[in-house]
This record gives structure tokens, sequence and C-alpha cells, in this order.
């Protein structure tokens, strides 16, 4: 996979004249909408001082909000939501309206996607039923594409199917910077094991990701749209094979996925937070995520005469107890980085020195300098290792994903957006070691990513990619208002 160069390393956040507090808020808007050129690297992190996840879904006592360089950005962040709210007491969405298309300008997106799954939440709990029980594999969603276009073509939308699987749907004026949201399509190769009546009719495979969950929002935001007509573009785009090494999410951009897009949003499903939060980060929210294969060579030989040849499994282990150490003294800890071999495999029999071994693992780094250098660094340290046993090898470095570094003034965005739907609903999301293909869509154009809450606040917590994984369909409520009060947000007029 070709490397990719990160951009300059940011400047610091400007200041702001006091009183200027409006103008706060869409200067960082407007950083979301100009920076819409590839490749570009994270800016200084926004510090977000955000209340934690509730402990066994109990309410946090603290209430949340946002901290910027000064106080001026929290206050013009208050002073829209109060404008909100004025707006849409104002300009009620009507059901005439929806049925004619009608214009809604920016002030009253949110609360028409609102009435719009109010009244159709049942019909989005059924979409999401029959993906999720119809799971396919990555780079074969074949009937899931064709169920997202039909469903998309019976709300008059012109979806665009990519080469292989999966497709985006316009939205709105085709001039302008557009807004993009993005669903992975694609399901796991894991048994399904929840019980539910509508559980996997495929054998073997599942949506133990939340996939159907995303793929569901994505739907439900985009029908919802196509009841009004919208001032600025949007773009929903359904992505297959992100549970690929690579990620399918290359392809799409391959395929023109991110024409004209100017920023981008995603949520992923987190069983590990209730229903109703919005987990949320700047900086880094996933990690890089690597896979590397060494094999170990060696002339073979007799275990009663090891002196006479080189040991393979003496340098296999060798390898598996010191690389991950000596990676740690030449790596700045507070990367994240982590070496961690999962496979070995070396011999046929007890008293034999085997020619040849292998063993396999997973690095993982949160930041993307060191990913985009570590590949080198590991190769000098296997060297070192290897070297005195004798053997030889061969290190086949297999690139994954980068880290997901969520845009400070995207982030920023999002928490506001999710604050008009509920101010409680923004709490902090841990730094995942997970990998997410998201990241590449955010080399060529600032977003984020946040955390879904897919806990139903009872029992014990359950884990993705897990055969039990039962997310609480509340969530797609919560996702799709999410979406809709981003997309008010972010094309809403700011001083200039």
């Amino acid at each position: 996979m070709p490397r990719r160069r990160s951009g300059s390393s940011g400047r610091a956040a400007r200041r702001t004249p006091p009183g200027s507090t409006t103008r706060t808020c869409a200067a960082a808007r407007r950083r979301v909408r100009r920076r819409s050129s590839g490749p570009w690297r994270l800016r200084r992190p926004l510090r977000l001082r955000l209340r934690r996840p509730s402990p066994c879904g109990s309410p946090g006592s603290s209430r949340s909000h946002v901290s910027h360089r000064n106080n001026t950005f929290r206050t013009a962040l208050s002073t829209l939501r109060q404008v909100r709210v004025h707006s849409c007491q104002q300009n009620p969405i009507t059901e005439d309206d929806k049925k004619r298309g009608a214009h809604v300008d920016n002030a009253g997106i949110a609360a028409a996607v609102d009435r719009w799954f109010s009244e159709n939440q049942e019909r989005v709990i059924g979409w999401r039923r029959h993906i999720h029980s119809h799971p396919e594999l990555s780079n074969e969603e074949v009937s899931t594409t064709d169920f997202l276009a039909e469903t998309l073509e019976s709300y008059g939308l012109h979806p665009v199917r990519f080469p292989g699987t999966g497709l985006y749907v316009d939205l709105g004026p085709a001039e302008g910077k557009r807004l993009a949201f993005r669903a992975d399509i694609d399901a796991l190769r894991v048994p399904e094991q929840t019980g539910l009546s509508f559980a996997s009719a495929n054998p073997g495979v599942s949506h133990s990701c939340g996939h159907d969950i995303h793929t569901s929002v994505a739907l439900a935001l985009a029908c919802a749209l196509s009841t009004v007509e919208l001032e600025h573009p949007v773009r929903i785009i359904f992505q297959p094979a992100e549970e690929v090494m690579g990620g399918g999410a290359l392809d799409v951009i391959k395929w023109g996925g991110l024409e004209g897009v100017a920023a981008i949003y995603a949520v992923h499903a987190e069983p590990h937070i209730k229903v109703g939060e919005i987990g949320v980060r700047t900086g880094a929210i996933t990690s890089a995520s690597d896979v590397i294969r060494i094999e170990v060579h060696g002339p073979g030989g007799h275990t009663s005469r090891p002196q006479l040849t080189a040991d393979v499994v003496y340098a296999m282990g060798a390898l598996i107890t010191q690389l991950p150490g000596l990676l740690s003294r030449r790596v700045d800890p507070r990367t994240g980085t982590v070496l961690v071999f999962g496979h070995a495999e070396a011999g046929d029999a007890a008293n034999a020195i085997p020619k040849r071994g292998l063993i396999e693992g997973t690095l993982r780094t949160a930041d993307i300098t060191t990913w985009r250098e570590i590949e080198d660094l590991l190769t000098d340290l296997i060297d070192l290792v290897v070297a005195p046993t004798g053997c030889t090898y061969h290190l086949d470095y297999i690139r994954g994903v980068p880290p997901v570094l969520n845009d400070d003034a995207a982030t920023a965005l999002a928490v506001e957006a999710a604050r008009a739907v509920d101010p409680q609903s923004v709490v902090s999301a841990p730094q995942s070691s997970g990998g997410e293909d998201f990241s590449w869509y955010l080399e060529h154009v600032p977003g984020a990513m946040m955390r879904l809450g897919a806990w139903s606040g009872e029992g014990d917590y359950q884990d993705l990619h897990q055969g039990n994984l039962n997310v609480d369909e509340r969530a797609l409520g919560v996702g799709v208002r999410l979406f809709g009060s981003i997309v008010e947000e972010y094309f809403r007029p700011g001083e200039e």
C-alpha cells in the first residue's frame, strides 16, 4: 500500500477579541468547510471537557460543556442553541410541507428529520432487521446494495452504484461544498448467537460489529432529507468492505466517492456506552492497525546437536519475547504503540529442529507519524534479534489503516449538534486500539467519527465482533437525529 505524506503539523488556535462570540463559532465552521483539499494533517486538537459515560446507566453528575482556548467559544455555542430553539418554534415543518418536498431553511432541517423519524420509526426498525438478518461479507454485499438502492429509489432518489458493491446518493443542489455521511454495510464471518427472531439467516455470518445500525441510520437520513428541498448538497455513502485489510474506503475514494465533498461524518455503534449517549473525542479515536508476518529460516537439524545448526524455534522465541519490549523502548509511549503476537507455528517432531517457522501479530499505534515510520524501525529491531541466532528471516509487513484522527473543528461542530438534540448526550469516548478505514477519508477532507451508544443499560456490557452482540434499537433514532442536527449546524450561516 503506498505511503501517504502528512501535511503541516498545524498551528495554534486563533484567538478571538472579547465579545466576538458568534464569529468564533462561525470560524470553526469555516475551518471545516474550507479544508477540503487533501492530504492534510490534524491541527492541534481542541480540548473538550466532557462528562464520562454514565456507570451502569446512571446519569452523570456533572453537566457537559465545551472548553476552547477562551470562554467565547462556549458562549457562542450557547447562543446558537437559543437561536435554534427560536427558529424551530417560528418555522414548524408541517405534514403538507413534507409531502410537497417543501423548501426548508437550515434552521428547520433538524426538526424535519426529527419529525420524519418519529413518524417512520417502525419502518426504520424494519429496515434494520432486514439488513441484520441478511448479512453479507466484504465485497459480497450484493443483496444489501440492491435493498438500499430500491429503498432510496422509492423515495424518488437516484443512487449511484459503485463498480463493485455499495453506492452513494446525493441530495440537494449539484453545486456547492458538499457535506457527506458514511455508513459501512458489510458483515463479519462470526456465527450469530443472539437468538433473535430476526437473527442472521446466513450461517456463519453476522452483523456483529453494528454495521446494520450504521447503514439503517444513514438510509433513514437520506429518506428524511428527501422530503425537504435542501439549500446545500449532501451525500450519503454506503461503503462496502470496511472489515477487510486496507478497507473499502480506498475503493470509494478511487471511484470518486469523495469528489466535491468538503467534510464527512460517521458513527460507530459502541456497546460500552449507554444508548442515548454520543461518545466524542478530538484527535485519534482509533488506532492504526497493521499485520506482521515473520518467516524464520534455518538449515534444520537434530535437537541432540543444536550447536551444528541454526535453531529456528529459538529465534522465534527471541522475537516473540524481545521484539515488543525493544519496540517500547524506541517509540514514545504516548503514541500508544503496541505489538502483540497471536500465532506461531514451527516443526512437526519433538526431536527435530525445523527449517522454517512463522509468527504473526498485529502492530497498532494512535500516532500517524509513528505509523508512517514504524516499518523501517521494526526491520532494524528484527535484524538485531535474529542476527545472533544464525537464522535468516523474511518480514511481510501488511499495511492496514491509519488512525482515525478527528478534526478539532469538525468535532466541536458535532458536539454542538449532539447537544442540540439532547444537552446531556455528549460523553468522552476512550481512544480505541481497533482500526477503522474511515481514517482514509480524513486523509483528504476534515471530519469526525462519533461513538453511538448501543448498550441498553441492563446486564453486562457486550463486545463488538462477538456473536452475542445485541444492539439496543433505540440507537437508531439517536443516530438519525444526530446526523440531521449536523446537517443543520454545518450549513448554518456564520459571520464572515
